[in-house]
């Protein structure tokens, strides 16, 4: 999964920072640090500082840098800003088209991570543009299903008024990786 700008979409080259600047819109994010996925990584660092504090000499502002690297490169974006920014929103219910261990699925379903989604009628054509979405409040509630809010990216220009049952695919690459239908109307 590729790093997306929150505000516009648009993929965004990983770098090793907090804070991203995109190209395309000009507008500002920082990368998501507020969720359970950045806490177990948090303990899993510490852990193996433990572990391996014992058996090498290790100092505690070595592991703090590779932290900091790898949370930068692996955790989702979100906007950065100091006023309210209005986005649209709707309930969804998605199912995995794939086999994913428990913690990688939780992972790349993770709060604000942004996905391409497409909207079909109930022969499967498309109806709308590849979108870009973000998801909040991510809750499995199976294997293979989860439920959620999912948010339109603010300055996407596609965006269309979509109402509740519209199905959708979620799209890695070119490759469907889930099926969703929205459980309410586009507000």
């Amino acid at each position: 999964m590729k790093k997306r700008c929150p505000w516009c979409g648009e993929e965004v080259h990983s770098h090793f920072t907090r804070f991203y600047h995109c190209p395309k819109c000009n507008k500002k994010s920082k990368v998501y640090t507020d969720g359970w996925i950045y806490a177990i990584g948090a303990f899993s660092i510490l852990l193996l500082y433990i572990f391996l504090s014992e058996h090498f000499k290790i100092s505690v502002s070595l592991v703090l840098v590779i932290w900091y690297v790898l949370s930068s490169a692996v955790l989702p974006l979100k906007i950065e800003s100091k006023h309210f920014v209005p986005r649209r929103k709707a309930a969804i219910s998605v199912t995995l088209l794939r086999e994913y261990s428990f913690f990688k699925k939780r992972y790349i379903f993770s709060e604000n991570r942004i996905f391409v989604i497409c909207f079909v009628d109930d022969n499967e054509v498309p109806i709308s543009h590849m979108l870009c979405v973000s998801t909040e409040d991510v809750k499995f509630i199976s294997q293979k299903m989860f439920e959620s809010n999912m948010f339109f990216i603010p300055m996407m220009t596609n965006n269309a008024e979509f109402s509740k049952g519209t199905k959708f695919y979620v799209f890695d690459e070119k490759d469907k990786i889930a099926y969703g239908v929205l459980k309410s109307d586009v507000e």
